[in-house]
């Protein structure tokens, strides 16, 4: 005779990755990352730009930037040394970098540099190469190269030019300033 009076056993938690549920339902390997490329499963918030790389503060050499980046301290002028990891990436077209208060980009293998600060709500700038403009990751407000207006801010209000500063290119030396 069958005893009715047994306590139901529970299953532990089980914790899945979204890949592991993805397989779970039977997908392909290759559909998931059909997935992944088309950006589907990366993250919940849409995006037209990359992330911002962090800031990087000018420190004496070791973090390969010398000189003053804050626009509170004095005129701008520093030199970035392109053979630090920290700047490798400015090699390619595209490739950007913050420093200090600055945006520092190769926009087709000419450096240039702007006020990283969106003039609508002090936002940061983000270059994107696909578009050759700078974006406010704020309200998405766009700026051409040379720094001056293309679009403004998304849901009202304005902006004005940002700041240009030259660069000039030696060796693997890149000095940007005011």
């Amino acid at each position: 005779m069958p005893n009715n009076n047994s306590t139901p056993q529970q299953e532990p938690e089980t914790t899945l990755s979204r890949g592991e549920f993805i397989r779970s339902l039977g997908m392909s390997s290759a559909a998931l990352m059909a997935f992944y490329c088309m950006g589907t499963l990366s993250s919940c918030k849409s995006s037209t730009t990359d992330p911002s790389p962090g800031v990087i503060t000018p420190g004496g050499g070791s973090n390969g930037v010398t000189g003053n980046a804050s626009t509170g301290s004095g005129a701008i002028n520093f030199t970035i040394d392109l053979t630090n990891a920290n700047f490798t990436g400015l090699k390619t077209a595209g490739g950007y970098v913050s420093v200090g208060d600055i945006i520092v980009f190769n926009a087709a293998g000419s450096y240039k540099a702007l006020s990283r600060i969106c003039t609508h709500q002090g936002g940061n700038l983000i270059y994107s190469a696909s578009t050759n403009d700078l974006i406010c990751d704020l309200h998405s407000s766009h700026y051409n190269i040379d720094g001056s207006t293309k679009s403004q801010p998304i849901g009202g209000g304005t902006i004005t030019a940002v700041k240009a500063y030259t660069t000039s290119l030696s060796g693997n030396s890149l000095t940007v300033k005011a």
